[in-house]
């Protein structure tokens, strides 16, 4: 499992631009050579701006303009208060060899209200993932991460997310205080954090970042 503090630091580079482009979220039907059909899900970033009327076929190669892609044969879209994120599991992401398909097709597209939209999961974790909208609680730390949160998730109402939240707030701001050596220790913490809300009390902890 890569380090959390890693991860927020890959997110806030990544975001750290006031003109991200565009993301689409396309979903796909292709059809490879030896006639078989697949059907999934592909995000799409680009500074292009996708026409329907005229990204198709050729089109359309040239819009992805790579041999390869990923898709994912499964996502599960949830509102997180005004955050909306589409949840998978690696279970569902297949990667594609486009030199093997003669057809690609696009069922439907849509533009996400946030740039990376997507959360991969692992099975277990994906197995939480309820049919409503759960109950939330973000944690933020300007210090630790500006424009990044840790979300608790629980399909569960009556699972008590605030007493949680606010252990790993208190946590944070202890850690926050001298970062440069308190990492690994947050690092451990949020680590063994995470695999305990999990196993003992199905909760859900992900972080996400939005763009500056």
């Amino acid at each position: 499992m890569q380090p959390f503090v890693i991860i927020i630091s890959l997110f806030t580079a990544l975001f750290s631009h006031a003109d991200a482009g565009n993301i689409y979220r396309l979903n796909l039907e292709l059809e490879s050579k030896s006639g078989e059909r697949l059907n999934g899900y592909y995000y799409h970033y680009s500074y292009d701006k996708y026409d329907e009327n005229t990204d198709y076929g050729k089109r359309l190669e040239n819009l992805l303009n790579k041999n390869s892609i990923t898709i994912y044969t499964l996502i599960q879209t949830k509102n997180l208060g005004e955050l909306q994120l589409d949840f998978t599991s690696n279970n569902y992401k297949i990667e594609i060899d486009l030199n093997n398909f003669k057809k690609i097709r696009i069922i439907n597209y849509s533009e996400p209200e946030v740039y990376h939209p997507l959360v991969e999961l692992s099975p277990k974790e994906f197995l939480l993932i309820g049919s409503k909208n759960p109950e939330i609680e973000f944690i933020y730390n300007q210090k630790i991460a500006e424009n990044c949160n840790y979300i608790l998730l629980c399909w569960n109402s009556k699972t008590d997310l605030s007493k949680h939240k606010k252990e790993i707030s208190h946590e944070l701001s202890l850690f926050s205080k001298n970062l440069s050596s308190t990492q690994n220790r947050m690092h451990k913490y949020l680590s063994l954090k995470k695999e305990e809300l999990l196993n003992r009390y199905s909760i859900l902890m992900i972080n996400h970042c939005s763009a500056l």
